[in-house]
Formats: C-alpha cells, sequence, structure tokens
C-alpha cells in the first residue's frame, strides 16, 4: 500500500473545507447586495460523504479501544486512526460521487465511491470491509472483531 503524502492530504483537506463552507455558508444577516461566499477559484469542489467507524466484540456487548483503522482507496492510505472509548473512529470526510447517479438504472452501479476499511488490533484479529460513501450520507460501518486465542492463530 501507497501511503498519501501530507503534501497531497493538505490538498484534500483544502478541497473538503472549500467544499463544506460552500455546502453550508455561516449564517449571515440578510444584505441586498452581498453575494453568496465562493470557493477559490484553484480548488474545485467535490462532493462528499463522512464515514463512521464502529468496533466492538462480543456480538456489540463490548466497544473495542484503541483499534487501528485504516481506510485506503486503490491501495492509498487516505486516513489511519484510532478508535475511541465507545471503539468509533469518525470524522472521516471523504470524496463521493453524486447521488443523482443512483437515480438511473444505467448509472445505479456508480453512485459510490467505493473504500477498503481495515481494523488492526493486538488483542483481536485484523478486520477488512468494503464500503460505499455517498454525497451528503453519513456512513456507518460496523466491524465486529474476534478475540485472538492464546499464542496467536
Amino acid at each position: 500500500m501507497t501511503e498519501i503524502t501530507p503534501e497531497q492530504m493538505e490538498k484534500y483537506k483544502r478541497q473538503a473545507m472549500a467544499y463544506a463552507k460552500k455546502a453550508t455558508p455561516p449564517p449571515t444577516e440578510p444584505t441586498a447586495s452581498a453575494p453568496p461566499p465562493e470557493a477559490p477559484p484553484d480548488v474545485p469542489a467535490l462532493p462528499q460523504g463522512t464515514l463512521r467507524v464502529q468496533t466492538f466484540a462480543a456480538r456489540g456487548a463490548f466497544p473495542v479501544r484503541d483499534a487501528e483503522v485504516v481506510v485506503t482507496e486503490n491501495d492509498t492510505v487516505l486516513y489511519r486512526l484510532k478508535t475511541n472509548s465507545s471503539g468509533i473512529a469518525e470524522g472521516i470526510i471523504l470524496p463521493a460521487k453524486n447521488t443523482d447517479l443512483s437515480q438511473e438504472a444505467a448509472t445505479a452501479q456508480d453512485s459510490g465511491m467505493q473504500y477498503t476499511v481495515t481494523v488492526h488490533h493486538p488483542d483481536y484479529a485484523s478486520a477488512t470491509r468494503m464500503i460505499e460513501i455517498y454525497t451528503g450520507v453519513e456512513s456507518l460501518l460496523p466491524i465486529e472483531l474476534i478475540p485472538k486465542r492464546k499464542g496467536g492463530y
């Protein structure tokens, strides 16, 4: 897997922030002549969705804290983060395709962007899942982790 460079991540963050500002401008006092804020011309607005990963063991009875969550697209690492005490990794903002594509039979299969999510924890077997992300949607990906046996697998 290739990791995304800090420069690429910074560029993506700028694009995502510009898109978020354009999509949800801050509330302002109404004025007759003030134009709406625009994204800088060199940063195209990208459709995006969000991902929340929830890790657990024992059929949901126990959250798995400090699990490493790695989100990739085509072997490029986009995010690498740890789950919190509730077993959740959140704040994952990802590019997504326009959901209008899902309304037509010819393009329905192309309506989401597909990502690979892999979860690692020293006490559990690693788990990998695929997920599609859609514009304007927060996707929840529950991942059950299976404890390793004493002495390893």
